[in-house]
């Protein structure tokens, strides 16, 4: 079949995770706020210094290296979600000397979206659950069921396609993940 054919699509579906898995939610927004926050109080402190802007690279090299180190919870939740608060970050920066929008402001936790993304290759879609890395990692057998959350609607979701750009994110009252597909 070729390209031309294809077409993208975004499907958003709703969680029901349970207790472990909602702290590991919190956890993961939390640290991503964090990082980002981490980062700009450092672009801030570059700027003032009269220095250039970290570029994604080492402003992620800086996240994985310093504040990883520094930081022991960093490491408790899935490497991508940190990563992709740090690029946001990255984006948001280039923006604003691109002149198109304003200087990046810090993430408040009350005010600001709790999301985050997670790596398309981590994911795995059944008919009725969704497993994602480092949400409940259980290696004991009899509790690998835990591992998966729970979808609100099942028979839904298109298996033998291919997934980009998942993310989980809370709007207060329910637990959503969204996800593009490419579809015929």
């Amino acid at each position: 079949m070729s390209k031309a054919n294809k077409s993208n699509k975004a499907i958003k579906y709703r969680l029901y995770p349970n207790d472990e898995q909602k702290v590991m939610f919190a956890k993961t927004f939390g640290c991503c706020r964090f990082v980002y926050n981490q980062l700009l109080a450092l672009q801030k402190q570059r700027y003032k210094d009269g220095e250039s802007h970290l570029s994604k690279l080492k402003s992620n090299e800086f996240a994985t290296r310093t504040l990883k180190k520094d930081y022991d919870f960093l490491k408790e939740i899935d490497k991508f979600a940190v990563s992709n608060a740090v690029f946001h970050l990255a984006d948001a920066y280039d923006r604003f000397f691109k002149k198109q929008n304003h200087f990046p402001k810090f993430k408040s936790k009350r005010k600001s979206k709790p999301s985050f993304y997670v790596d398309t290759s981590k994911v795995q879609f059944s008919d009725t659950h969704v497993k994602l890395e480092k949400i409940a990692d259980s290696t004991r057998r009899n509790r690998a069921k835990a591992n998966w959350i729970k979808l609100a609607e099942h028979n839904k979701i298109p298996l033998n396609v291919k997934y980009y750009n998942p993310r989980v994110t809370f709007d207060g009252l329910n637990w959503w993940i969204s996800v593009g597909i490419e579809c015929d």
